[in-house]
């Protein structure tokens, strides 16, 4: 199915002499007669709150195979230009639209867009002769992308090592794309030689490639001049130079993950998105402390900062399949709002944003409720976006939900660069032991490749990203092999070569 835009696109004069707006979209035949019912009971409830829309309906053109969607008005035609101006017209005109038509058009989207999917797994597996010439077609636009590799310190070259046998076997087998992987050395290890955890070097590598997957940063023993460990220094000064506003931390619950609720609902699959360069982080380096009596850092929340990473959780909230107790599309603020004017200004921002999304519904919870719904009843919240502090502790507790923070990949997006990596530390004591589980490091390179694909509409992206996915759950799932920290004996190496080994086989994720 393709639509418009869903805003005001064509005025007309009705046959009734009233003057009506139109919204078009293209819908195939056989949907007609269930997707009108279906939004006209969507439509209902939306236009009881607005008496100034004096009737809804919805024609199809068989000829365009094109539908409208309808709202007459008034049959003055000066009154209806004020109302074209006004701040009502762009609340309710060029909104309700949007709602009512992503209602409705969303599950025969989805139907379209799974059997595509079907399809295309069905051509890349099959051995019959049409994957010759489908190999040599996609070879001649095959994009080649430069990732930038930091594996880092303790555990991160051995979880890098992992996370690069398992791309190297996912490239072999997709024909649409490469990936180009170079290893820079940077982090705590680096420091205690050099004295510099970051060159400029490979900060401008970073700035250069594609997108930048990142394994651990930092080790205790190793200090700065003022006894601060290196990593914090590093990463915030990485996360100001790409610009990268959201961070985001996938909450997920696996068949065969550990976890520690006894009830699990309908499932756990949400996502923590935290503001990345501001909130009380935009201290870090400032801050002021008078002797040995007081010390102050500063929460710092602007409407562009705010804005930016709204934005992001409400287009994410559209790309995914909605919370699982119900499938509704939603973006929950969580603040603390009652106390913080910071946190008032920092809600208000983000209802302004939902204003853009009336297609995704929206809520707000205090932070502290929010620790205690998390454990309750997971399965009610889908994208939850939230300041900076916040979302350091609030992705964590739900990393431990989902089986611990080895299987927590995370991502840091920006308008023009990417930075993935696990959500775990560097783990000093296993290191070198071939033990840590590489699975966080895996989901964020599986993370990385749909950011790609969204980006450059890379459509071989998307889909290695779910077969990257879908791999990593089938190993997880069986439960054959699996590191010792969600209850195995494997080694780092072997989880590594049971998820490559995993790509043909489809898992219930």
């Amino acid at each position: 199915m393709r639509r418009t835009s869903p805003t005001i696109s064509q005025l007309k004069r009705s046959k009734q002499n009233m003057f009506i707006v139109t919204v078009e979209f293209e819908i195939k035949p056989q949907y007609v007669a269930d997707f009108r019912q279906a939004m006209l009971k969507q439509a209902a409830d939306s236009l009881a709150l607005e008496p100034a829309c004096q009737q809804f309906d919805v024609c199809f053109d068989p000829e365009a195979e094109a539908m409208c969607v309808l709202y007459e008005r008034y049959d003055d035609r000066q009154a209806f230009d004020q109302h074209l101006r006004s701040d009502h017209f762009r609340r309710f005109d060029q909104t309700v639209a949007s709602w009512v038509i992503s209602k409705t058009v969303k599950l025969w989207e989805r139907h379209e867009q799974q059997s595509a999917q079907r399809a295309t797994q069905a051509e890349r597996f099959s051995t019959t002769p049409a994957i010759t010439s489908r190999t040599v077609t996609e070879s001649k636009q095959m994009r080649t992308y430069e990732i930038a590799l930091l594996p880092g310190d303790g555990i991160g070259p051995e979880c890098m090592q992992a996370t690069q046998v398992v791309l190297d076997a996912l490239t072999e087998t997709e024909p649409g794309f490469r990936l180009q992987l170079t290893a820079y050395e940077a982090g705590a290890s680096l420091y205690r030689d050099t004295g510099e955890a970051l060159p400029q070097n490979v900060l401008d590598a970073c700035l250069a490639a594609d997108a930048v997957l990142l394994s651990a940063i930092g080790l205790p023993d190793v200090r700065q001049a003022d006894g601060t460990e290196v990593q914090p220094t590093m990463m915030v000064g990485l996360r100001r130079a790409l610009d990268v506003h959201s961070a985001v931390r996938s909450v997920k619950l696996y068949p065969g993950a550990p976890c520690p609720l006894k009830d699990i609902g309908p499932g756990i699959d949400f996502v923590v998105i935290r503001e990345n360069l501001e909130g009380l982080f935009a201290s870090f380096g400032g801050g002021s402390r008078v002797g040995n009596e007081v010390a102050t850092d500063t929460m710092v929340v602007t409407r562009t900062g705010t804005s930016k990473v709204a934005d992001f959780a409400f287009r994410l909230a559209q790309r995914r399949n909605g919370r699982p107790s119900d499938g509704r599309q939603m973006v929950t603020c969580v603040d603390k709002a009652n106390v913080f004017r910071s946190m008032a200004f920092f809600r208000d921002i983000v209802q302004d944003v939902a204003g853009d999304y009336p297609d995704i519904d929206h809520d707000a919870v205090y932070v502290d409720a929010m620790s205690l719904y998390m454990v309750q009843r997971p399965w009610d919240f889908d994208v939850l976006v939230m300041e900076n502090q916040f979302g350091d502790i609030l992705s964590d507790l739900g990393a431990g939900l989902v089986g611990g923070l080895g299987l927590g990949p995370s991502g840091e997006i920006g308008d023009d660069h990417a930075l993935f990596q696990p959500s775990h530390g560097t783990a000093p004591q296993i290191a070198g032991k071939n033990v840590a589980n590489p699975m966080a490091t895996i989901l964020s390179a599986a993370m990385m490749l749909d950011w790609l694909g969204d980006r450059y509409g890379d459509q071989a992206c998307l889909e290695s990203a779910v077969r990257l996915e879908q791999a990593v759950a089938k190993v997880l799932q069986d439960g054959d092999v699996r590191t010792p920290d969600i209850g195995g004996s494997s080694s780092t190496t072997e989880v590594a070569h049971a998820i490559a080994k995993a790509f043909s086989v489809p898992a219930n994720i």
